[in-house]
């Protein structure tokens, strides 16, 4: 028997001045985001990254609710420090 599992839809949106704006969608598992986090780590350092959320122990509806703007918020603070940005695991992810 398998457990629930929750996605989070990404919406992606690819700005370039030479063409025209590109926007698709991701679906990522908690364990993606930690997964990248801790790639990350050891190429930046932790103290460099901004502070992945928590696994969640409880799966309600305002904690996934919850949960998804933590991980926005995450993914908008990496793609600040550009090293990151630029980095081709940030990019595959």
């Amino acid at each position: 028997m398998q457990g629930i599992v929750t996605l989070f839809r990404i919406q992606v949106k690819a700005t370039d001045p030479a063409a025209e704006d590109r926007t698709w969608e991701v679906h990522r598992r908690y364990s993606d985001f930690n997964e990248l986090n801790q790639r990350l780590a050891k190429a930046f350092g932790e103290a460099a990254l901004p502070e992945l959320p928590p696994k969640l122990l409880l799966n309600s509806d305002v904690d996934i609710a919850e949960r998804y703007l933590e991980l926005d918020a995450y993914l908008r603070k990496l793609l600040q420090i550009k090293t990151a940005a630029f980095e081709k695991q940030v990019r595959f992810f």
